[in-house]
């Protein structure tokens, strides 16, 4: 569970549901949208819309994953169907079929910081690369 308050989005479903979102409570959900839908540009009129900017190949020093609008891959792995994606402030966390949870922390420009929030404890941490 996020703790920090604030605005989250679930890409996966078709519909928009309401939570708490005051200090220590869950973020608020504001819009729900498919993985393939684009996503709303924030402070656009409703009908402008951008690329999920998570898609694509990623580089993290020697590893890398790629994300497509239904599927996780790490590198040499099988893909994963992508359960829903969450949009958190800035950020987006896919969350897999197989239980883990990815955390691409503000991605802008082609950079991002993956967060593996699957294990219990510090989470594992990774600056990555779009790559084009």
């Amino acid at each position: 569970m996020d703790n920090t308050g604030g605005e989250k989005t679930i890409v996966g479903e078709a519909t928009t549901v309401a939570v708490p979102g005051g200090p220590g409570e869950a973020p608020t959900v504001s819009t729900v949208v498919t993985p393939t839908e684009p996503t709303p540009i924030a402070g656009s009129s409703p009908d402008a819309t951008a690329p999920l900017p998570i898609l694509g190949n990623w580089q993290c020093g020697e590893n890398s994953f790629t994300v497509t609008p239904g599927t996780y891959r790490s590198q040499g792995g099988n893909p994963v169907r992508i359960t829903t994606i969450e949009r958190v402030g800035e950020d987006y966390r896919l969350v897999l079929a197989d239980g883990q949870k990815i955390r691409l922390s503000k991605p802008v420009n082609g950079k991002a910081t993956m967060i593996n929030e699957t294990k219990e404890g510090t989470p594992e941490t990774a600056s990555c690369t779009l790559m084009l």
